[in-house]
């Protein structure tokens, strides 16, 4: 393959032909030719999805109430209870779940409640995720809790300040993108998973109650436009700006739930480290993986050139930091 033959060129060909109208439309400012997105993602196969609105857009704020301390057995007509306000927001949250959209969702934890139970707290604090299938949907939530917010200082005669942690966009995929990237997953194909890895995955599964299925060994076709999930990402914001796809690369054990203690076991073994997808596909006339006990051989040279072509794709590509 020639370099004028690159698939990264024609790609970038592909994607200004079938794009010419949108891409005049953008400034220079934003996008110019070579500018892209590529998010990675881990999770049990190696695909790329037909995205369209893809994740949630999502606001990530903290809400600190200031009251006075006191001794709460001697004189707790002196205090301003803080940690009361947090109570009463999560009850006005609550109460507000009724007139939500079945797309909105919110979610919480108290940072900081307190000292001691004998002093009221002067200071209280609850971080919130509000999330909705649209920006303009969250945005409205977290405008709403402010006011929940006030209320509960109200109350309790404390004040609140907000801190707006972070607050993106659903993420917008880009079509074109994900097919070339899936025409290079499918030259490259799963790694050549051993017998110990299989077992492992296997246990896991046995433990968390779930299918015991084991590691995926095929690619995962291309699927979509996907179903726009619960969960927000920061790529979002970029994606709106340039064009983006996700590869989504096999290191966890399939049917494990996300957050849960299984979830990341599998994180701390050969599964989940890069070398693992440098090995030789276990493909129809390619060499199996040998299992030569915990970690994975890392033979560069096994990789296809297709995997080379990837890499030199991903290798540019804006990486960003997940919000969940």
């Amino acid at each position: 393959m020639t370099a004028s033959e690159s698939p990264e060129k024609k790609f970038l060909q592909d994607f200004i032909e079938r794009n010419r109208d949108a891409i005049a439309g953008v400034g220079d400012s934003v996008f110019h030719f070579g500018e892209l997105g590529m998010q990675e993602h881990r999770t049990c196969e190696l695909l790329c999805s037909l995205l369209e609105e893809h994740g949630f857009a999502s606001v990530s704020a903290d809400f600190t109430f200031h009251g006075e301390s006191a001794h709460a057995a001697m004189w707790p007509w002196r205090g301003r209870d803080a940690l009361d306000a947090v109570v009463l927001m999560d009850m006005g949250i609550a109460q507000w779940r009724e007139h939500m959209r079945t797309t909105i969702t919110a979610h919480r934890v108290i940072t900081h409640g307190g000292d001691q139970p004998n002093v009221i707290p002067a200071r209280a604090s609850v971080w919130w995720y509000f999330r909705d299938s649209t920006a303009e949907g969250a945005r409205g939530l977290f405008e709403q809790a402010k006011k929940i917010a006030q209320g509960a200082a109200l109350m309790t005669n404390t004040t609140v300040e907000v801190g707006v942690r972070s607050a993106v966009w659903p993420v917008l995929g880009n079509a074109v993108m994900a097919e070339v990237v899936q025409r290079n997953i499918e030259a490259i194909g799963m790694p050549g998973w051993t017998a110990r890895e299989q077992d492992f995955a296997r246990s896991l599964q046995r433990q968390a109650k779930v299918a015991e299925d084991g590691l995926r060994a095929a690619v995962a076709p291309l699927l979509g436009p996907s179903k726009q999930i619960p969960a927000s990402n920061d790529a979002g914001d970029v994606s709106w700006k340039v064009p983006m796809t996700r590869v989504w690369f096999p290191s966890n054990v399939p049917n494990i739930p996300f957050h849960h203690w299984t979830g990341g076991a599998a994180l701390a073994t050969s599964i989940a480290l890069p070398v693992a997808a440098a090995r030789r596909p276990a493909g129809p006339g390619r060499a199996q993986c040998q299992d030569h006990g915990d970690l994975p051989p890392a033979d560069g040279a096994a990789l296809p050139e297709a995997a080379a072509a990837l890499h030199r794709l991903i290798r540019p590509a804006s990486l960003f930091t997940r919000i969940d």
